[in-house]
């Protein structure tokens, strides 16, 4: 958080599905419902909160993961960051790119890399991770 080159986009079904999994697999292992609690609030102070307006009928294998791959296409994200890749085979349909934390992280160094050393020209200054400054009439995505 505090780094303009990506942002947390979060959806009121994905704040409650956090907030329902730390408080079962968290809760008793080091962490309070209070904490969670807290935690929660400053997820939803920090992130970029979006309503999601559409409706499509299910696309991926589990139809639970759709409100994800929703929240991604609503926020137009160029990633869609998580440990199980295989569950949203298809999303890139939708102009999104679906990966593991640690290549996104990866991403961000070299891009941080690229803009502190004046030398490399590999990555053009205006590839930021997030598309915060484009506007959505200028990009190709596509709703099913």
């Amino acid at each position: 958080m505090g780094d303009p080159r990506w942002r947390i986009n979060l959806s009121v079904p994905l704040v409650l599905e956090y907030e329902q999994t730390l408080k079962c697999v968290c809760t008793g292992h080091g962490l309070t419902g209070s904490d969670v609690d807290d935690l929660t609030s400053f997820l939803c102070a920090n992130a970029t909160l979006r309503p999601i307006l559409f409706l499509w009928p299910p696309f991926l294998p589990d139809p639970k993961d759709d409100f994800v791959l929703k929240l991604t296409v609503e926020s137009w994200a160029d990633f869609l960051l998580t440990f199980n890749t295989r569950d949203f085979a298809g999303a890139d349909r939708f102009g999104v790119g679906v990966i593991l934390p640690r290549e996104f992280l990866a991403i961000i160094g070299r891009r941080h890399d690229s803009q502190c050393d004046s030398s490399r020209r590999d990555v053009p200054p205006d590839s930021g991770v997030s598309r915060a400054n484009k506007s959505p009439s200028s990009e190709s995505r596509r709703r099913p």
